[in-house]
């Protein structure tokens, strides 16, 4: 993992062509394999132009699932600590942007406001099964709006599920139906990874950046004048969604067989002591009551009655295909 803010974080990194894209690599890694960097960046969470809710931006009427993601920006954090910081990771970013670009239309990793530049931050819900990260087991739940549900399994059927992982700094695992509202205006230092496609008949370079895990440094205050709207979800009623596995959950090692979903699971926190930190207001209050996604967050109830569907996987001693049960 490496910091942006460092001094000389851009003599380690490198370009590297992975099929169809190239991916952001260490270049003093030892592994053979090619493994694309995950970045570190402490910024702030944007309260505009997200899509946090457990289907990030799909759309049932329009879209595919397959293109589903959870969508934010980063921009200055309001702490005049970490502004130094930030604008170093601003300049180590556009210097690896430039390394790869082969135009002059670069696209999808800025964001120009009045103000400051952002960070654009796209994590898919959905990947190859080919995809085979270094992740260990720890949940196995995620929430989806009723009307989502069919669409959702389905894309199981032939996808590894991508959860986003969000903790407080002391650990605990905050629960997805609470991303909308505890996200916007957090300050929050993110790991991700970034990766470029060169399209040469359009003549333009696309970049994309994709959180593997969020950590909250200082809880969200809402901004002056920004008043925190509900999230809409779409709920007709509350449904649970069951899948049993023929096999016991290993995560990306689940059984193929008909019947059974693969699930990519979550990657460890990272040490608190990874990099240095300021002193920073506790973010304990308002957390989920365990170290799982399934803990409620009192002080979100409203939220959460709201988001009663969860997709729950769960193993089993023989294979079958997915029913569906209500609460």
């Amino acid at each position: 993992m490496t910091y942006l803010a460092l001094a000389k974080v851009l003599s380690t990194l490198s370009w590297k062509a992975v099929k169809t894209e190239h991916v952001l690599v260490n270049d003093i890694a030892a592994n053979p394999i090619i493994n694309a960097v995950q970045l570190i960046v402490v910024s702030q969470v944007s309260h505009r132009t997200s899509y946090l809710g457990p289907v990030g931006n799909f759309n049932v009427q329009f879209d595919n699932m397959i293109k589903a993601k959870l969508s934010f920006d980063l921009k200055l954090p309001a702490d005049p600590a970490f502004t130094f910081d930030y604008y170093r990771a601003m300049s180590a970013l556009k210097r690896i942007q430039k390394e790869a670009v082969k135009t002059a239309d670069t696209r999808n990793l800025f964001i120009d406001t009045m103000m400051n530049s952002g960070i654009k931050m796209g994590a898919p819900l959905f990947h190859s099964k080919a995809y085979n990260p270094d992740y260990f087991p720890t949940s196995n739940n995620w929430p989806v709006p009723t009307n989502t549900s069919q669409a959702f399994l389905h894309m199981m059927e032939s996808h590894i599920f991508q959860p986003l992982h969000v903790f407080t700094s002391t650990g605990k695992r905050v629960n997805s139906l609470q991303f909308t509202c505890r996200l916007p205006g957090a300050l929050v230092k993110v790991h991700f990874t970034l990766h470029h496609w060169h399209f040469a008949k359009e003549r333009f370079d696309s970049f994309n950046t994709h959180p593997k895990q969020i950590i909250i440094i200082k809880k969200a205050h809402s901004e002056a004048g920004q008043a925190r709207k509900k999230p809409v979800h779409g709920i007709v009623r509350a449904e649970k969604v069951e899948l049993d596995l023929a096999a016991p959950f290993i995560g990306l090692a689940s059984s193929t067989a008909k019947g059974t979903v693969t699930i990519a699971t979550s990657p460890k926190p990272a040490p608190s002591d990874e990099m240095e930190m300021h002193a920073v207001d506790d973010v304990s209050t308002n957390t989920v009551s365990s170290n799982t996604e399934d803990g409620e967050d009192k002080g979100v109830g409203d939220v959460v009655k709201d988001m009663a569907p969860t997709i729950v996987l769960k193993p089993s001693s023989s294979a079958h295909k997915p029913r569906a049960t209500r609460n």
